[in-house]
Parts: structure tokens; sequence; C-alpha cells
């Protein structure tokens, strides 16, 4: 299980990114100031609509991939993904869980 966890956030961490990248992509092709507006997280969301009839489907993907990565964090990829990590040698240490009160 912890498996399909990690495969399900690594592709909906892919999916975002490609679909991310294709409207940096074509922000780029229209003007070089829409490209660089495309590149800023939060503020790619100006940009979007002039570009929207090129990316919609690129922007739904990366919605959708977007979600299914949170949804796999929430249900346990983030333990799995920490220990994976360690286990390449990445000194990183996971967030303490609540102590019950």
């Amino acid at each position: 299980m912890e498996y399909v966890l990690v495969g399900a956030f690594a592709l909906g961490m892919l999916l975002f990114l490609v679909g991310w990248l294709s409207v940096v992509v074509a922000g780029f092709r229209r003007h070089p100031l829409t490209g660089l507006l495309a590149l800023m997280p939060g503020v790619n969301i100006v940009a979007l609509p002039s570009l929207w009839h090129k990316v919609s489907g690129w922007v739904i993907t990366a919605f959708v991939g977007a979600v299914l990565a949170v949804i796999a964090w929430f249900a346990g990829a983030d333990t799995h993904v920490y220990s994976q990590v360690r286990g390449v040698g990445v000194a990183v240490h996971a967030p303490n869980p609540p102590a019950p009160s």
C-alpha cells in the first residue's frame, strides 16, 4: 500500500508540473512578459485568460494532479516519502505528530 501512495503522490506532482510548464511555454510563445508572469506561482492567474484557449486541457490536468497529490499526501504518503528520502541519504526530519491530550 505504501508504494501505491508514493506512486499516486509522484504521479500527481508530475501531472501538476507538466501542466504548469505547458502554461509557461505557451506564455513565452505568446510574449516574453506573459511567459514571465506565467512563471510566478499565484501571479500566473493573470496570464491564464490570454492563454486559456491553448492550455485549457493542461490546466485541468494540473488541477487533477494537484488534487491527487494532496489526497495521497494526507492519506499517508508523507511518512513513506520521508522514509524513501532518508533511504537515499538525505537528512530530512518528518514533522512530529501532535501529543495526545
